[in-house]
């Protein structure tokens, strides 16, 4: 009897063997198949490529050969870089004690008289080298041995913005992303992480390329963001030539002007 059982055990051991071989052939064509699915999908949108969509963009090239990492890229969402266990008041401590709310010991809200007798009193500017602006003044001076354009402006006879326009010393466009960064890293270490880094551009569909910044259809920044100020670093194009910005703005009158002009940019600066 055992003899009898032992062999009517024999084909159904044999038929469950083969069920599972076709079980695990399955599931790994499955997983073949995902591979193969996931590698052509990744393969489609590494080779999808927008282009501007204006007509008279159409004979643009990109030719920098460089494509600005996408981790830079970050466009419409804040990085917090700060640590969530920090208590909320001692952030706030340490952003007022980092907010410049200002620039140097000039103030938001001074007259631009006062702020002229300043400049030309303490920073031993030639007062033939001061220009009028439309609101403000600008004149040629020296940071951090380079040298550079200083412009102040005022809104109502406060001050709101103060702009340093860096001569940067480039043989070509890569120079100037050297010099972002540069300042990129000064900036840092001395007002911490910064609030938001990425492209502002006219359209989505345009690359991350050092020629879109140069055309004009984007600007890479890093921001920062205070109690009292905004500080932004740009790299613009300007007639087809690359320019970075360094713009100190207060806060509160920016966001009182950008109430009654919804077109302003902290980038535009």
């Amino acid at each position: 009897m055992r003899a009898i059982f032992f062999y009517l055990l024999i084909p159904l051991f044999t038929f469950t063997q083969a069920v599972m071989c076709q079980t695990t052939a399955s599931s790994d064509s499955g997983r073949a198949v995902d591979s193969s699915k996931f590698a052509s999908d990744s393969s489609a949108a590494f080779k999808q490529v927008s282009l501007p969509k204006e007509d008279t963009l159409r004979t643009v090239q990109d030719t920098s050969g460089l494509i600005i990492p996408v981790q830079a890229a970050v466009d419409s969402t804040a990085q917090d870089t700060t640590d969530l266990l920090v208590p909320m008041s001692a952030k706030i401590e340490a952003m007022e004690k980092l907010d410049p709310n200002g620039y140097r010991d000039m103030h938001w809200g001074m007259t631009l008289q006062d702020v002229r007798d300043h400049v030309l009193d303490r920073d031993n500017v030639n007062e033939y080298d001061v220009q009028p602006l439309t609101q403000g003044f600008e004149y040629p001076t020296e940071i951090a041995g380079v040298k550079a354009y200083s412009a102040y402006e005022f809104d109502s006879d406060r001050l709101y913005a103060v702009r340093l326009n860096m001569l940067v010393k480039a043989q070509n466009r890569f120079d100037y992303l050297d010099a972002y960064e540069h300042y990129q890293e000064i900036l840092k270490d001395k007002y911490g992480e910064p609030t938001k880094v990425g492209f502002a551009k006219i359209d989505p569909s345009y690359l991350n390329t050092i020629e879109s910044i140069i055309l004009g259809y984007a600007k890479k920044y890093t921001f920062w963001e205070f109690p009292h100020t905004y500080l932004a670093l740009v790299l613009t194009g300007v007639n087809k030539h690359l320019e970075i910005h360094i713009t100190y703005v207060s806060k509160e009158i920016f966001d009182e002007l950008k109430d009654k002009k919804t077109t302003m940019n902290l980038e535009d600066f």
